[in-house]
């Protein structure tokens, strides 16, 4: 059962998924640059510092890539790829803004599960107050 103020709550997890996701490829990004360039600027350091085989070099070499393969793996790829759910959503906006505490979650239980024995005026007060809660939070 899809309540009046359902809408209004997906359009603010909808928002907080978009930055979330722009966050998250932003540090992806930040993480594989800044690792990288580090891993061939510590390499570059110790090429010069000490005389290797030109084996040795692109053993190393590779290393490095290997590792900034891993780390574009783990720090990017992977939560980008990461089917986030409503709930989710819910449970990680809970974290982020303090004064929805459990009701976010709650009512959005409560607005798509359907169950007999809870009452309709408790549903759309506790989605109200969600709704209030919501109204004044600008995702950017």
């Amino acid at each position: 059962m899809a309540s009046e103020f359902y809408p209004v709550i997906r359009s603010k997890l909808l928002e907080f998924r978009a930055r979330f996701r722009r966050l998250v490829f932003v540090r992806g990004l930040c993480c594989v640059l800044s690792g990288l360039l580090g891993g061939l600027l510590l390499l570059s350091l110790i090429d010069y510092l000490v005389i290797m085989e030109d084996y040795m070099r692109y053993a190393l070499s590779s290393g490095v890539y290997l590792i900034a393969f891993v780390v574009t793996w783990a720090m990017w790829v992977r939560p980008l790829v990461r089917v986030l759910d409503e709930r989710e959503l819910a449970a990680m906006m809970e974290k982020e803004v303090p004064s929805l505490k459990s009701k976010l979650l709650s009512a959005l239980e409560l607005a798509v599960e359907d169950r007999e024995h809870e009452s309709e005026v408790f549903r759309k007060q506790a989605q109200l107050t969600v709704v209030e809660n919501l109204q004044g939070l600008v995702m950017n």
